[in-house]
Formats: structure tokens, sequence, C-alpha cells
């Protein structure tokens, strides 16, 4: 069997995140001048391997990337 991925891409933060649920890929994005808050609210999004491959990185500018 053989079908399409169904993709959703959406600017984090956003009132309507909850509409990306049905994708099979789901790609935010986010500016990398958020600020703490918004940081915060990006990361908790993360997987748990992802948390903590966020919280080994000690440049705080890669690890704003990769969140």
């Amino acid at each position: 069997m053989s079908h399409s991925l169904r993709t959703r891409v959406m600017r984090w933060p956003s009132a309507d995140a909850a509409r990306i649920g049905d994708a099979d890929v789901k790609v935010y994005t986010a500016s990398l001048l958020a600020g703490d808050a918004q940081l915060d609210r990006a990361v908790r999004t993360l997987s748990r391997g992802e948390r903590e491959r966020f919280s080994d990185y000690t440049n705080s500018v890669v690890a704003r990337r990769f969140a």
C-alpha cells in the first residue's frame, strides 16, 4: 500500500495549533527572536528525547535553533 503523507506547516505559537493534529508530518516554524516564554512553550511540545537533546546543548544559540 502506498499513500501520500499528509503534511501541515504552522507558525508557532498559534491559536490554531489543534488543527495540525491530523497530519502525518507536522512542521512548526518560529522566529529565532522569540522571547523566553515563547521558547518555553515550544520546548514543551518536544518529545522527551527531543527535550533531553535540547537540554544537552551548552550553546544557547544552537539550543534555540533546535527548539
